[in-house]
């Protein structure tokens, strides 16, 4: 009979997986995630110091204006990136085999899935697409386009094969999406291109990972 000491590594738990998963979908990526007041948006200036010290340095003088919606988009990223990387996928398809229960375990299209649904809430709920949302919309389109055209030397087998999948569904809800009312012009257009963009990924040939 086999005895094991110490475990080297033990799988967080799926409830605890979960809850954070569920915690970033809802609070920054979810369309009412950042949600600011117009006059919060009009008083949002640079300070008098950084003005200062890009004179000091002979840059050019910065406009007053703020881009919340860039340093926004700058921490949503942050996020994407950590949780659509090739580590955390092979994380997950190892997950089954590591616990107790593989039915109850947090599995890979678990994780795409949900981003979708928060990313992309507007093409069910025919909500209009507002500035802030159609920046991170057009960079999860770009990340599922970029893993079907340049897919990484480390990127799982299983985790292309998903992410075509959710590209294929999403191209689906696109085409639907463009027959409602309600979008303003700038939501169409980038309805559009997203649509463009996975048309021209899905339609390419497979491409082997490194190449």
């Amino acid at each position: 009979m086999l005895t094991f000491g110490r475990t080297p590594l033990s799988p967080v738990t799926a409830a605890k997986q979960r809850a954070a998963l569920t915690m970033l979908a809802t609070e920054v990526f979810s369309a009412d995630s950042f949600r600011f007041p117009p006059e919060l948006l009009r008083r949002a200036s640079i300070s008098y110091f950084d003005i200062a010290n890009s004179r000091e340095l002979g840059g050019n003088e910065p406009t007053p204006d703020v881009a919340i919606n860039q340093q926004v988009l700058a921490l949503q990223r942050v996020a994407l990136n950590q949780l659509m990387t090739d580590t955390v996928a092979q994380r997950l398809l190892n997950n089954e085999a590591k616990t107790a229960s593989p039915k109850e375990a947090l599995r890979l299209p678990e994780l795409y899935e949900t981003l979708h649904a928060a990313i992309w809430s507007e093409l069910r709920t025919g909500r209009d697409i507002t500035l802030f949302r159609r920046n991170l919309q057009r960079e999860h389109a770009t990340r599922l386009a970029t893993a079907l055209l340049r897919p990484s030397a480390t990127m799982p087998t299983d985790a292309r094969a998903q992410l075509r999948a959710d590209a294929r569904l999403l191209r689906s809800e696109l085409v639907q999406a463009q027959g409602r009312s309600g979008y303003s012009p700038e939501a169409r257009a980038h309805l559009a291109e997203a649509l463009a963009m996975l048309d021209e990924a899905l339609k390419a040939p497979i491409v082997r990972q490194g190449v």
